[in-house]
């Protein structure tokens, strides 16, 4: 959806819902596109006292059937000056397919039509309805394949040319039901910018019928993991030779009858408490299949998705069937029981508390599992099923299969589909077993998913498979490593100035606002000055504050300011900083500093490294896009416009300002025209006012701040959040709802000028961007300092909560802990540095009290007759907060060791405090004991942001930040003891990458005996 217009005066936002229709029949629930506010045209081409919307909206279309008569039926909301809500105004609707089931891809103008909505209309009565005065809506519509090159296309409302009323030929309306949805194969997922369809019509999916017709079978790459390498057979003639070599038939032993199942979790689910019945059933007659004594049937423990976001985890839990009566025609078919659980998501950038993210938080007095059940089996709490074959062909051929259908149970012809296996959930009514398929791969069709959610489990025969001692990583990544639509233009300078600037020339600094400013922003002021490279100042301040209507992420200006210093010094520099009230103190803080250049060798890019006189030199005119740094020059350096890249200093992460430079217009005279000279109606003709430009004007040379991945997942979260005005958000810091424009112009004046005329502090560096579960937070352990024992040291982690491990069995298997898997061998035994990567903890329900638990374990390594034994003696532990007020704790933390390990006790007290709280009150009582100057050293992220910490700056120094030390300690902690070098504490004649991987090994199984007994026996 590109733009809108020929919309009238007095709509100033509107909103786009598209739908699939095929006839009357809605394909899925509708998907609401973002609310857009309109603009004003500018231009010669088109009529004035109109108004256009620039949509450049993406919507994916994923698995789409060809079928004619299929449309995107699109209705217009508008919200007009009148009325501060929005109204279904008019609509349209596009064939997708023609006649021979190819897409009608291209641009097109759709005349926007009045309501009522016909979905079904065909091309020729939906042109008899009238249309909506004036309004055309401009799309694009394209196969998935050619996306690269449509996102490189920049939709511009100007451009109405390069766009086409469609042509209604062989445009049919079909029988929707014979659109049949064909799911991806298992772990594949669509691919688009945007915000895709919701719930089923994640693809294009018509609703199964009460009693469907037989699925179609539809081949896709299977996910089970394949034991025998008889699957696929090239040759017929190898096949005969192949059966001759496989047992015969009927005389199964007792270990070829066990029939097992692990569940994993269920994921992209409803919050709530759930369970899992497994079922298998004889397709041939619907009974369950039968073992020793008692049907092939089971259910899961109940469970909560209170510790991963959109997670049900049920642990591995595990059922064994013994002497299964197996036959050929097996299916499994589960059913997923839930009852929902209503959660307030709070946002507490609007509630002024700590939260974000989303999610419910964790209750430390009810275990993972839930004892007793509390969901009952029955069909009226089934919301969704999966189904798959028990058995599969040797050979992967169907009629293969039907040629030996009369025998029960064929080890020539078919062996159990075991492995591990992500099956999509689809919505009732229940698939029957005799029309399940018995191929590789086979997926259900022809009903509606259950949104995206899919179940992973693990079928092992006949031996059951050894549980994992590391977590798995279980989530699927973002389409997010690109910057969304509009949100970053690239654009640069085709060639450098060659006009000279002379020593009488002026020019004029326009500060045009702001792009994507952290969250917790309010009211954004700019002071700015003209320095030398020698930081001498050049004129008066420069200072303005965003517009009352401007939107406080992306404040507007619109300062201009004229330059008309005599003799200006090549090198000057305009130093920007950005100041705004934050949202939680209510404070003053320092947001960042940018910087621009205002002069440039001619014929070049570069700022002159000179103020001597007699440097001819250009203006660097023109529009700049500039980044936002956290600090600024410390002035030991000469000031330049990349003094702050050069130094690598962190930049405040997807922030912008935009700037523009223009030279002065000049009089009869030759000298530069000022404001004051000429009357106001003449100042924009002789270019004293230039309006400023849109973004998607695409007249901001922006290369110096190309988004880095991260920051491109940043965007993605800012560009979703809702338009909140200065004005809207002075009442919020008044504490009163200011009700006329007189009011806020007294408190502008009486509050926040004395506000800004204060001692400042720096903007929080947590506070950029709110929690998003789905990209998680990471860590690192870097090292310990001051240990107090002598061997080796390694440690393991984990969140709290849930302190899964601390639990025992069973719960321990819900959610293992991780381990760093390295030593720096050139480091101590006293100050041992592990090098590890950062470990991602992805898809977190939000707690606010949240932390991660490092256990230090101390390890013993004695040479015996046998070899080496390990063994543990000492051990501490600390923890690190995790989130505050709803975003993540950036930085690298230096944290306090205790002695000992964590009981379940102080895990539960954990939850229910802020971390800093928990250590003075245990300190204090006595009931956590430090280990005075020993300490543990963590880098810690939003998951977006590990870039900030992985760049090292040019001193190679790094600041530890000791908030979590004892305030009258922190002396302690900044000495460390010498110790031994751990390459020469090895053992002789013991390889080294040998010795520290084999040490990891046992250290792992230790831990794992120490806690949790026979869990995880092999």
């Amino acid at each position: 959806m590109d733009f809108i217009t020929g919309l009238d005066v007095h709509v100033n936002a509107v909103r786009l819902i598209m739908s699939l229709h095929a006839g009357n029949q809605e394909l899925g629930e509708p998907a609401v596109h973002p609310l857009v506010r309109t603009e004003d045209i500018r231009g010669e081409a088109v009529d004035s006292g109109v108004t256009h919307a620039l949509l450049a909206h993406k919507q994916p279309v994923p698995r789409a059937s060809p079928l004619p008569g299929m449309g995107a039926v699109l209705e217009l909301q508008c919200r007009e000056t009148s009325s501060r809500h929005l109204f279904s105004r008019a609509w349209t609707r596009l064939g997708l397919f023609d006649s021979e089931r190819r897409l009608v891809s291209g641009r097109f103008k759709l005349p926007l039509r009045i309501l009522p909505i016909k979905p079904d209309a065909g091309p020729a009565q939906l042109n008899s309805v009238p249309q909506w005065g004036n309004a055309i809506l401009h799309v694009r519509v394209a196969n998935a394949r050619d996306g690269p090159a449509q996102d490189a296309f920049i939709p511009q409302p100007s451009n109405t040319n390069l766009y086409s009323f469609p042509s209604a030929h062989g445009r049919q309306a079909g029988d929707p039901r014979s659109l049949l949805l064909t799911q991806a194969a298992p772990g594949t997922t669509g691919v688009g910018h945007g915000s895709g369809l919701t719930g089923a019509a994640a693809a294009i999916a018509a609703a199964a019928p009460s009693a469907p017709s037989p699925p179609v079978s539809q081949r896709s790459t299977p996910t089970a993991e394949r034991d025998d390498k008889s699957d696929v057979i090239g040759a017929d003639d190898d096949l005969e030779a192949e059966l001759e070599e496989l047992q015969d038939t009927d005389d199964l032993t007792q270990a070829e009858r066990i029939l097992g199942f692990q569940v994993d979790r269920v994921k992209h689910a409803e919050p709530g408490t759930a369970k899992l019945r497994l079922s298998a059933y004889y397709a041939s007659d619907g009974q369950v299949v039968s073992a020793s004594n008692s049907p092939v049937t089971a259910s899961t423990s109940a469970v909560r998705s209170n510790f991963k976001s959109s997670y049900h985890v049920f642990g591995q839990q595990e059922a064994v069937f013994y002497d299964v009566d197996f036959s050929v025609d097996m299916v499994l078919i589960l059913r997923f029981y839930l009852q929902p659980q209503e959660t307030v998501i709070r946002s507490k950038l609007e509630q002024g508390g700590g939260g974000g993210g989303g999610g419910e938080d964790f209750d430390p007095d009810n275990p993972l599992v839930v004892k007793p059940p509390t969901v009952a089996l029955s069909d009226d709490n089934v919301v969704a099923w999966a189904a798959m074959p028990l058995v599969v062909p040797r050979v992967n051929r169907t009629s293969l299969h039907g040629r030996y259908a009369d025998s029960r149970y064929d080890l020539r012809m078919v062996r159990v589909n075991k492995g591990t296996h992500e099956l999509p959930l689809f919505e009732p009514p229940v698939i029957d077993p005799q029309r399940v398929a018995f191929e590789h791969g086979w997926v259900p069709v022809g009903y509606r998913p259950y949104g995206r959610a899919s179940v992973r489990l693990h079928i092992f025969h006949p031996y059951q498979r050894a549980r994992s001692l590391t977590p798995s990583d279980d989530s699927d990544e973002g389409q997010e490593d690109n910057p969304p639509p509009l949100s970053w233009i690239p654009l640069e300078r085709r060639r450098p100035p060659l006009d000279p600037f002379h020593a009488s020339d002026g020019f004029d600094l326009y500060l045009d606002g702001c792009r994507f400013l952290p969250d917790t922003v309010t009211i954004t002021k700019i002071r700015s000055r003209l320095l030398t490279r020698r930081y001498q100042a050049i004129g008066n301040e420069i200072s303005c504050m965003a517009s009352l209507d401007s939107d406080i992420y992306n404040p507007e200006f619109d300062h201009r300011q004229e330059i008309r210093e005599p003799d200006l010094p090549p090198s000057a520099t305009l130093l920007m900083k950005l100041y705004t009230i934050d949202r939680f103190s209510k404070k003053l803080v320092l947001v960042g500093f940018s910087a621009l250049n205002i002069f440039l060798d001619i014929g070049t890019e570069k700022q002159p490294q000179t103020d001597a006189t007699g440097v001819q030199v250009a203006l660097n005119e023109g529009c700049h896009q500039l980044r936002i740094y956290r600090e600024g020059p410390s002035g030991k350096e000469p000031l330049t416009e990349d003094l702050m890249r050069r130094r690598r200093l962190r930049p405040v992460m997807g922030a912008t300002v935009l700037v523009r430079l223009c030279k002065a217009p000049v009089g009869h005279d030759g000298k530069p025209l000022s404001q004051q000279q000429v009357p106001e109606y003449d100042w924009r003709r002789l270019g004293l006012q230039k309006p400023k430009p849109y973004y998607s004007d695409r007249v901001y040379y922006s290369l110096t701040c190309k988004p880095s991945i991260g920051e491109s997942k940043i965007l993605h979260a800012h560009s979703r959040r809702p338009k909140t005005t200065v004005r809207e958000i002075m009442s919020e810091i008044a504490g009163r709802k200011l009700e006329t424009v007189k009011e806020s112009e007294l408190f502008v004046a009486n509050v926040l000028t004395k506000q800004f005329d204060m001692k400042y502090k720096p903007l929080n560096v947590n506070y950029l961007s709110q929690y998003v579960p789905h990209h998680g937070f990471k860590l690192i352990v870097d090292g310990c300092v001051n240990l107090p024992w002598h061997n080796f040291t390694l440690a393991h982690f984990c969140l709290n909560p849930p302190g899964a491990f601390y639990l025992g069995r069973p719960h321990a298997a819900y959610d293992k802990p991780a381990f760093t898997d390295n030593l720096d061998l050139t480091s101590t035994n006293k100050s041992p540095i592990f090098n590890m990567d950062w470990h991602h903890f992805r898809n977190r329900t939000y707690h606010r009290n949240m932390t991660v638990v490092i256990h230090l374990q101390e390890i013993s390594v004695t040479a015996t007759k046998q070899g080496y034994q390990y063994s543990l003696l000492d051990q501490a532990w600390t923890a690190m907060q995790v989130f505050e007020n709803g975003f993540v704790y950036t930085d690298t933390y230096q944290l306090p060791l205790f002695i000992g390990s964590p009981s379940q006790g102080l895990l539960q007290q954990l939850t229910r405090m802020r971390l800093v709280d928990f250590m003075q009150a245990g300190v204090s009582q006595g009931y956590l004991n430090l280990i005075n100057g020993a300490s543990v050293l963590v880098k810690l992220c939003d998951g977006r942001r590990e870039e900030e910490l992985t760049a090292v700056t040019d001193d190679e120094l790094i600041v530890i930040n000791q908030d979590f030390i004892p305030e009258n300690l922190q002396a302690n902690y900044k000495q460390e003891v010498q110790g031994t070098i751990l390459k020469d504490m090895i053992p002789p004649g013991k390889e080294v990458a040998s010795f520290v991987e084999m040490m990891v090994k046992k250290f792992k199984s230790l831990v794992y005996n120490l806690y949790e007994a026979d869990i995880y026996d092999q």
